[in-house]
Formats: structure tokens, C-alpha cells, sequence
């Protein structure tokens, strides 16, 4: 008799794995999601030594979680999860390019302060 592909146990990491992905489907999932960016993308100061090392950690497991919630997230929302951390309600959001084209037209004839050989009398 064999076992079909359907009926063999899980592994210990396949059941985790799920586990962490059925989390990631929830609100309070995407909430946790939201949180380990947070931790992930601070800047932290280096007062102490061993700062580096311990942010190191914090940041190394929340990309580790992160990494496997991202499925679940995906699924939850139909798009990716790198939706912003903090956004504005309402907002259209604010442009940041510069405006096109020059803000005055300076020609032959226009006169430009201490360039013209009229300024230095």
C-alpha cells in the first residue's frame, strides 16, 4: 500500500509555515505585517556597542516573518504588501516632482540685475 501525495504528514517547517501564512490572511495579520515594516525600516540610534548587534537580530527575524507572511498578505489583499506604513486618509497624495518649463522667460531684452554694463555707473 502507498501513501498518496495528499494523505503524508506535514513537515514541522510546512505546518509553521502555514500557520504563519493563515496569520497573515487576518486584520490583526496585516496589523503584525505592518509592525515588523516598522521594525525592519527604523533608523536607530547607536548609543551602546552592541546597538548594531541587537538591531541586527530584531530587524534579521521581522524580514524572516515578513518573508513568510507575504503570501498570505498577497492573498488577503489581491496586490502586493508593499502598500505604505503611514498613510493619509483622504489624501491624493502630494507631488513631489518640480514643475516643467521655466518660471519666467528671460529674452534679449530683458534686464537682469548686475549682468547689464548699464548697473555700474
Amino acid at each position: 500500500m502507498t501513501i498518496a501525495e495528499d494523505d503524508k504528514p506535514l513537515s514541522l517547517n510546512e505546518q509553521e509555515s502555514n500557520a504563519i501564512k493563515a496569520i497573515a490572511r487576518t486584520d490583526d495579520g496585516v496589523l503584525l505585517h505592518r509592525y515588523l515594516r516598522r521594525v525592519l525600516e527604523t533608523v536607530f540610534d547607536m548609543d551602546s556597542d552592541s546597538a548594531l548587534r541587537q538591531q541586527n537580530g530584531r530587524r534579521s527575524l521581522a524580514r524572516d516573518l515578513m518573508r513568510l507572511m507575504a503570501e498570505g498578505i498577497d492573498e488577503r489583499h489581491g496586490s502586493s504588501s508593499d502598500d505604505p506604513i503611514l498613510t493619509r486618509a483622504g489624501s491624493g497624495g502630494t507631488v513631489v516632482a518640480a514643475r516643467r518649463g521655466a518660471g519666467r522667460r528671460i529674452t534679449a531684452n530683458t534686464r537682469v540685475a548686475g549682468y547689464d554694463g548699464d548697473d555700474a555707473a
